[in-house]
């Protein structure tokens, strides 16, 4: 784990990187740009009041809610961004640190597709089910992060492991080494609450998975 967060802070100092995270930081901007100008062209195009006070009121109060709600969507803007940008993320630290790899395995639209959608709907029942938990806070915090630790620890696992093992390979490697996984989640769940630095997790939690993984991979050979 100190290996791989060390390589991890390390990748921040390589361009290819950062541009990565830049370019998907001005795609949730220009998300946002699009949401604030279609939200003022409906305003403007809907008339509520008579009166032209009341209306322009009216207009002025929901771009400002409009402002209010993308400011807080837009951690979730810039992880959606980000997502598209991974398999980038782990070509380009695999170029930098381990230039020996050869080419990933190809994977059909239909095994991505499966992953990202077994994924997304065992996070949601599990979150759902503890939610009443989480007003609890020392409980409530614990479960959070025992959960979100364990998701998330599968999830960037998977997107690792099966761009260079098939799925039954993958599944007995994570069963060997379910342990340091599991810590690997819930440092990635740790950072997700971070302020500010939640923003870069999706490429830092890949990048740092991928780094333990290749250290456990070159072990275990």
């Amino acid at each position: 784990m100190f290996f791989a967060t060390l390589r991890t802070l390390g990748q921040l100092g390589d361009p290819a990187f950062r541009g990565l995270l830049l370019r998907s930081f001005g795609y949730a901007i220009a998300a946002m740009l699009c949401l604030w100008g279609l939200g003022w062209l409906f305003l403007l195009g809907t008339a509520t009041f008579e009166s032209a006070w009341l209306e322009g009121l009216l207009d002025l109060g929901g771009f400002a809610a409009i402002l209010l709600l993308t400011v807080f969507l837009f951690p979730g803007f810039v992880t959606l961004s980000l997502s598209f940008f991974l398999e980038d993320i782990l070509a380009t630290v695999e170029k930098r640190d381990y230039p020996d790899l050869p080419a990933p395995r190809q994977q059909g639209f239909g095994e991505l597709l499966a992953i990202t959608a077994k994924f997304a709907g065992v996070m949601i029942v599990l979150n759902l089910l503890f939610l009443p938990a989480y007003f609890f806070p020392v409980l409530g915090a614990v479960l959070f992060l025992g959960l979100n630790g364990y998701l998330l620890g599968r999830e960037y696992y998977e997107l690792v492991a099966l761009r260079r093992f098939a799925a039954e390979e993958a599944k007995a490697f994570q069963h060997a080494h379910r342990g340091s996984l599991f810590f690997a989640g819930l440092f990635i769940a740790l950072l997700s609450t971070i302020p500010g630095l939640n923003l870069a997790v999706p490429a830092l939690g890949a990048a740092m998975m991928l780094h333990l993984f290749e250290r456990l991979r070159r072990r275990q050979a």
